[in-house]
């Protein structure tokens, strides 16, 4: 994989450059590395956003709460299959809650996983479940029952039941 199409991590969340974040932003770059990818840091959803209108290329999208919800609204409003997978980071058990239950109200072809917190674990877990989802072929298409069958005139004699007309069937 050449590193110009090699996918994308990108951690949304307001104090991401803050210096108490160092430790976990060179875990998640160290992680990123790892996977093969690319590793960018933006405060802000309009940030990413705007980012990600010059990108063709897959995301794993790490965002807090608080960003969560705006880049999901943005998408949804954009046409183009931006290709975005998102972690969530909910640092309350009132604020999980709340992020799971959105995220299972979102399209259904949108890859949310809702954390506790960032970790590089999560971002390989996430990265891990992507390649199983994206590997694996579309389901086939079941067709639909069908409930009729071809009958002989002498089948038809059987299955019509007696004192009932031919005109009562039509």
């Amino acid at each position: 994989m050449s590193y110009e199409s090699s996918p994308w991590v990108v951690w949304c969340f307001e104090h991401c450059l803050k210096p108490q974040h160092d430790r976990l932003r060179e875990e998640l770059k160290e992680a990123a590395t790892a996977l093969g990818c690319r590793f960018l840091c933006l405060k802000k959803s309009m940030s990413f956003m705007s980012w990600l209108e010059d990108s063709e290329d897959r995301v794993l999208l790490l965002a807090d709460w608080r960003e969560a919800k705006p880049v999901m609204e943005e998408l949804g409003k954009r046409e183009g299959g931006h290709d975005v997978l998102m972690c969530v980071a909910a640092q309350s058990d009132k604020m999980f809650r709340r992020a799971v239950d959105w995220a299972t109200k979102q399209r259904p072809d949108t890859d949310i996983m809702v954390s506790s917190s960032f970790s590089r674990q999560n971002l390989l877990d996430l990265f891990e479940r992507h390649l199983e989802t994206s590997a694996q072929p579309p389901p086939p298409a079941v067709p639909a029952p069908s409930f009729s069958r071809r009958v002989g005139v002498s089948q038809l004699a059987q299955d019509i039941p007696e004192g009932v007309s031919s005109a009562s069937l039509e």
